[in-house]
């Protein structure tokens, strides 16, 4: 499958690279290792896949010989690991919970991420707006000098996004409150704007605190 280099590093005995692979629609960031086995042994190749299975890490890998790739997309991994001939190695993390959503509105939809912030920007603020590789949209609510980030991303499908609601609150350590709607969702960092935002852009709230 294709994938886009975003970046790329040679070191003493390893090299990694960052590449986007457009698996079944979703843009998928991909984190490459590779080692030379010459220079590092396999058990250090293991210890250094153990390490990032573990939590508070709990990465999600495709592994084979002397590389790795953890794939932030943790679902597109399966299709991934049968390009490559390799196997998927699941994070030891906290499980995704198979918390019962809302029912969620099939409108507003939104045909690019930067409508979806523009709409944002005119109920909670949506300022200094960046777009990473992956397609989602970061920018920053709140007043200036109280502003707290929001990432916003947009869906395929209705179950690609409610699998981005529950991989977005499954983290006790870190609790979460999205807010979304028709092919959208958007993740609060300040969680007491929530409310506001779910009714100023016709959707509802989505929150977990772990438990």
């Amino acid at each position: 499958m294709e994938c886009k280099v975003v970046r790329s590093n040679e070191y003493a005995g390893s090299s990694d690279a960052d590449c986007v692979a457009n698996v079944d629609g979703v843009k998928v960031e991909n984190q490459i290792s590779v080692f030379d086995p010459s220079v590092v042994s396999d058990g250090e190749i293991g210890a250094a896949i153990a390490s990032r299975r573990k939590p508070p890490s709990a990465q999600t890998l495709v592994a084979a010989g002397n590389w790795y790739i953890r794939v932030l997309g943790a679902a597109s991994a399966p299709a991934i690991a049968k390009a490559l001939d390799a196997v998927v190695l699941q994070g030891k993390g906290p499980k995704t919970p198979n918390y019962p959503l809302p029912k969620i509105p099939d409108k507003p939809r939104y045909r690019n991420v930067n409508d979806l912030a523009d709409a944002l920007d005119k109920s909670v603020g949506c300022t200094k707006r960046q777009t990473n590789a992956v397609g989602t949209l970061e920018c920053l609510t709140g007043k200036p000098g109280m502003t707290h980030c929001a990432v916003l991303a947009l869906h395929k499908t209705a179950a690609q996004r409610d699998t981005a609601l529950r991989e977005g609150i499954k983290y006790r350590e870190a609790p979460a409150k999205l807010v979304t709607a028709g092919n959208w969702t958007i993740n609060l960092c300040d969680r007491t704007i929530g409310s506001l935002a779910a009714r100023d852009l016709g959707g509802v709230v989505v929150a977990y605190d772990g438990t």
